[in-house]
Formats: C-alpha cells, sequence, structure tokens
C-alpha cells in the first residue's frame, strides 16, 4: 500500500514511506509487562537489541523520514523494531 500511495504521488513531489515500530514502552504494553512478566521476557527474546523501544525513538525514524535528508527515500517502511524482523 505504502509504495503504490508512493508511485501515485511521486510526480507531484509527495513522498510517501511508512515506519514499521516494534515493541515499545506504551501504557499498555507497561500494564501487560506488569500483569505477565513472561511476555515481556518473550519479546525481549525476539528483539536482538534486548530491549522495547520508548515511543520517541520511533518517532526519531518519523521525523528523519520528514527531513530534507530523507528527500530521495520513497515508498520505503522504515522498520524501527530493535532488529525483531532479523529474527
Amino acid at each position: 500500500m505504502t509504495q503504490v500511495a508512493a508511485l501515485d504521488d511521486a510526480t507531484q513531489d509527495i513522498r510517501i514511506n511508512a515506519i514499521g515500530p516494534g515493541s515499545m514502552w506504551t501504557p499498555g504494553m507497561r500494564a501487560e509487562a506488569a500483569k505477565n512478566p513472561k511476555h515481556l521476557e518473550m519479546l525481549l527474546g525476539h528483539t536482538p537489541l534486548r530491549r522495547i523501544a520508548e515511543p520517541e525513538e520511533v518517532a526519531k525514524a518519523a521525523v528523519w523520514l520528514c527531513a530534507p535528508k530523507a528527500c530521495y527515500v520513497l515508498g520505503h517502511t522504515l522498520l524501527a523494531d530493535g532488529g525483531a524482523v532479523l529474527g
């Protein structure tokens, strides 16, 4: 969907990208971790960085995609998942 939208709007100099976030410390995540520590251990086991992201860390990826330095990035899904997709 990101790639199709990016192709549709590229000629108007509109860049469309997406963020693929991993686990992050939201209020719901904090509540779940408090109720079920094994769930947290499981998530950490799937994240090579061995920690859960703060929302601000994922937001920094979005800010970068909006910055002039990313002016040639188009139709990309930027994974901000601590390496979880790596297995």
